[in-house]
C-alpha cells in the first residue's frame, strides 16, 4: 500500500526574517532621502524661499540630490538584494531539506510499525549509498538480519539504529517473511527466540 509523506510546508520564521531584512532596507532608505532632502534644502533655504516661484534653480537642486540618491539606492539595492535572497535560499534550502528527511524518516517509522503489526520481527539490513555520504558502518551492516524493535549497532554512534534514522542515511530494510520463501539461518533463529520470549 503507498504511503503519502506528510507535507512539508515553508518556514515561517525563514520568510519573516527576510521580511524584515527587506523592511530594514526600506527604511534606512526612506530616513536617508528624507535626511539628504532636508540637509539640501536648509543649505539654501534662504535663497529657495524668496526665488522659488521666480528661478527654477532651487527645484535643479533639490533634483539633483534625488538624483545622486537615486544612483547610491540603486548601486545599494542591487547589492543588498544578491545578499538577502542567496541567504534566504540558502536557508529555505536548508530548512525544506531537513524537513524532508523527518518526513522520509516518519515514513521509515511507519513501515516498520505495519511490519511488526503483520507479524515481521526481524528485518534484513539493505544499504543505500548516500549521494555525499556513506557509512563505512552501514555498509558493514550490508544484508545483516536484525530485530525490528531494535536495529543493529552501529559503532561510530555507539548505540543500535534502525535504517534512516540518521541524518542522511538512506538505508532501508526488508522484511524477512520465512512463509515466502526466506531461510531461517541460526543467527536469525537466535533473533526469532529473542523476539518470541
Amino acid at each position: 500500500m503507498a504511503k503519502l509523506l506528510r507535507a512539508v510546508h515553508p518556514n515561517a520564521g525563514v520568510r519573516a526574517a527576510y521580511q524584515r531584512r527587506l523592511r530594514k532596507l526600506v527604511d534606512e532608505m526612506q530616513r536617508s532621502t528624507v535626511w539628504w532632502l532636508r540637509a539640501a534644502y536648509r543649505k539654501d533655504e534662504a535663497r529657495i524661499i524668496p526665488d522659488f516661484a521666480q528661478d527654477a534653480s532651487p527645484a535643479r537642486m533639490l533634483q539633483k540630490v534625488l538624483n545622486r540618491l537615486f544612483r547610491y539606492w540603486m548601486r545599494r539595492w542591487s547589492d543588498e538584494a544578491a545578499k538577502i535572497a542567496g541567504d534566504f535560499i540558502h536557508k529555505t534550502q536548508q530548512r525544506t531539506t531537513s524537513s524532508y528527511e523527518q518526513a522520509f524518516r516518519a515514513a521509515e517509522a511507519i513501515k516498520r510499525v505495519e511490519d511488526e503489526r503483520l507479524g515481521v520481527k526481524v528485518g534484513i539490513w539493505v544499504h543505500v549509498p548516500g549521494k555525499y555520504t556513506s557509512r563505512a558502518t552501514h555498509r558493514a551492516m550490508h544484508g545483516k538480519p536484525f530485530l525490528l524493535s531494535e536495529g543493529l549497532y552501529d559503532s561510530a554512534v555507539g548505540r543500535k539504529v534502525l535504517p534512516g534514522e540518521l541524518v542522511a542515511c538512506q538505508c532501508e530494510y526488508r522484511a524477512f517473511v520465512p512463509e515466502f520463501g526466506d531461510t531461517v539461518t541460526p543467527e536469525i533463529q537466535k533473533l526469532l527466540e529473542r523476539a518470541n520470549a
